[in-house]
């Protein structure tokens, strides 16, 4: 084993949040948004970061909660080449340590950890650690 440790997101890097968020809209009731594809904004505040179409959290997190209450963190898939490309590292001896800030929804710290680790196991995705925020 090498010393070198990777320290990889999960959302937009190793599984497509955006995908997922634009497949549950396009299945419940969020028809307002059907009008934005989510695709990876150029910053990562909400104001500026157009295409999203949300204001700020105030309209983002009631739509997000649904989405994990639906266990869309469960069903998210990887992006194309993430798991074998971190398959590849691990082999080599790179020490995958995944990290998320997931824990955003106050009350729901369990429920999501439980579908991250769920799909993480489900898609084989290799790691060494895993650290939520």
């Amino acid at each position: 084993m090498t010393d070198f440790v990777l320290a990889c997101d999960l959302d937009d890097t190793v599984f497509g949040l955006h995908e997922g968020y634009w497949s549950y809209a396009c299945d419940t009731d969020y028809p307002e948004l059907l009008d934005h594809r989510f695709s990876l904004p150029k910053k990562w505040f909400f104001e500026d970061s157009h295409p999203w179409p949300f204001a700020g959290d105030a309209q983002f997190l009631p739509f997000h909660e649904a989405f994990v209450a639906a266990g869309g963190l469960a069903h998210l898939d990887p992006l194309s080449g993430a798991v074998e490309a971190l398959r590849r590292l691990q082999k080599d001896g790179v020490r995958i340590h995944l990290a998320t800030y997931r824990l955003m929804l106050p009350g729901h710290e369990l429920e999501i950890m439980k579908q991250t680790v769920e799909s993480l196991q489900r898609h084989g995705i290799p790691f060494d650690d895993l650290s939520f925020m």
